[in-house]
């Protein structure tokens, strides 16, 4: 498929129009270093009053942590709630 870039400016603007007419916008968000904190450094299950899980990665011996950040799951709740009742959503990996 091929688009030129006034063709993806009219779809996109479309698309925008459409989604915000229908109550059905995107909200993207980046989970390394935003939501979470992801490391193999042990000193991180040692933060004082930080949400860390471990875990070990398949077919690795070396134990990695999880910090989440502050507020995250708060957060998180008020997000899922918001969507509660809308016709569609994509979570994208």
């Amino acid at each position: 498929m091929h688009m030129t870039k006034a063709g993806a400016a009219s779809y996109q603007a479309d698309k925008s129009s459409r989604l915000t007419r229908e109550r059905r916008l995107s909200l993207v968000l980046d989970i390394d270093h935003t939501l979470i904190h992801a490391t193999d450094d042990p000193t991180a299950s040692g933060y004082p009053g930080a949400d860390t899980r471990s875990f070990f990665l398949h077919n690795c011996q070396r134990m990695h942590y999880i910090k989440f950040r502050p507020h995250l799951m708060k957060f998180l709740e008020e997000v899922v709630g918001n969507l509660t009742g809308q016709p569609a959503y994509d979570i994208i990996t």
